[in-house]
């Protein structure tokens, strides 16, 4: 058994391009796991929701896990391609750590690069000439929700007072999808956010091994 180091420099030393690549998965396992889990908590099935609002702090929760969930897979990407030192630790990783790895490149393949991209840019984007997202994606999400209330909720409970701006990101979010799919690309979202996390956490304690670092563990 090895001791913890005193500091993340012992373990992670920044010349090391392995703990390093390791230290950014880490960074990104938790924004996924804590958008992910607070998602799922955020609209329980049997808690009264007349003013929709649990379901609207779902879907803006839902959005920012999986815009998080696709730069993390990305970052995942494209740091086994540039480190073959985490590309080989990966590919040594137990039976649930490999299962893990095939559940999170698999969610890629089943929703497809160019909606998860889709997702990342309304999720992290405002509509505007200058950024990442043009207005059309708004103009398209107002043709397709034009029925929309336009009412404006200023009470405390409210958490955010404009309703139709809410459901409108989420229409733009999920552009890709047919009404029919989007139960179940959430679900995928849910569940591969909590593969990545348990691949995170394989490959962190694989990396401790291979360089005789101790770590402790918080229960």
């Amino acid at each position: 058994m090895f001791d913890p180091p005193r500091n993340v420099s012992a373990a992670f030393p920044p010349d090391d391009r392995l703990g390093i690549a390791v230290l950014s998965l880490c960074m990104a396992a938790n924004d996924v796991e804590y958008a992910a889990f607070r998602a799922a908590d955020a609209n329980p099935p049997d808690h009264p929701d007349p003013d929709v609002t649990h379901r609207r702090r779902f879907y803006y929760l839902i959005r920012i896990a999986q815009g998080h969930l696709f730069e993390a897979i990305a970052a995942l990407r494209a740091w086994e391609q540039g480190e073959p030192e985490l590309r080989k630790l990966i590919q040594n990783l137990d039976a649930v750590g490999r299962k893990a790895a095939s559940r999170v490149r698999g969610l890629e393949q089943r929703i497809g690069s160019k909606a998860l991209e889709t997702v990342r840019h309304s999720t992290f984007h405002y509509p505007a000439p200058c950024a990442g997202l043009s207005e059309l994606g708004l103009v398209e999400a107002i043709e397709r929700e034009g029925d929309l209330p336009t009412a404006l909720d200023l009470s405390d409970e409210a958490g955010a007072p404009f309703r139709f701006a809410d459901q409108l990101a989420m229409s733009m979010a999920l552009a890709s999808f047919d009404d029919k799919e989007i139960d179940g690309h959430i679900a995928a979202i849910i569940e591969g956010s909590g593969a990545f996390v348990l691949l995170v956490k394989a490959t962190f304690v694989a990396y401790c091994k291979k360089r005789k670092i101790g770590h402790e563990i918080v229960d």
